[in-house]
């Protein structure tokens, strides 16, 4: 049973959430976590996600589309009540060096409901910044072609120096930096963390 997000009390939460929102020099976010693929291996385990997507593909992309007409209402109500500049929007599709998928079985089972989502995302009036870490290359002109505005982390991976001279009068890359082997390394010192932050390209 998937709950139904309109008897949630958003005025009174998004009152007091913003309550100290800086709109005027900063920009406002709200961030969505679990978006579709992630709240499929979150209620199954990620080995049998996987295997659904491949050996049963009629019901899960049925439960993907629930799952995106959750994610849906709840942008719209994001919209309404909280009023942000922009949605962080998280749903990881990669490992280190490669797609947790084929491109074809994206294509196929998340592309049309993330579709959905970014949509309802510009139809509320705010910037849909998607969240996805690990090597996510190959989705680069799918992101385009749905109309997403920003992506993040891009992770050093992905050779975003690359993509940035290839894609980045069509979509905005926020970060570029060596979060797993620096920013992210447990033990990581300020100045390692500093230095990476102002490494020249």
């Amino acid at each position: 049973t998937i709950p139904d997000p309109n008897t949630y009390d958003w005025e009174n939460g998004a009152a007091k959430d913003t309550a100290n929102w800086d709109r005027e020099n900063k920009i406002s976010s709200v961030i969505v976590v679990d978006g579709l693929f992630e709240q499929l291996h979150a209620m199954t385990g990620i080995e049998d996600a996987l295997c659904y997507l491949l050996s049963d593909e009629e019901d899960t992309y049925d439960l993907l589309s629930a799952i995106a007409d959750y994610r849906t209402e709840e942008i719209r109500l994001i919209g309404r009540y909280y009023k942000p500049d922009k949605i962080q929007f998280h749903d990881d599709y990669g490992s280190n060096d490669r797609l947790f998928m084929s491109k074809p079985t994206w294509q196929k089972m998340i592309k049309p409901h993330l579709k959905r989502i970014v949509e309802a995302t510009h139809e509320a009036g705010m910037i849909y910044e998607h969240h996805s870490c690990g090597y996510i290359a190959p989705l680069i002109e799918e992101f385009i072609e749905l109309g997403i505005d920003a992506l993040n982390p891009l992770q050093i991976t992905n050779n975003p120096y690359e993509l940035k001279k290839k894609y980045g009068s069509q979509l905005c890359f926020v970060g570029g930096f060596d979060n797993q082997n620096i920013l992210d390394r447990q033990g990581v010192t300020y100045q390692e963390r500093y230095d990476e932050i102002r490494r020249p390209n």
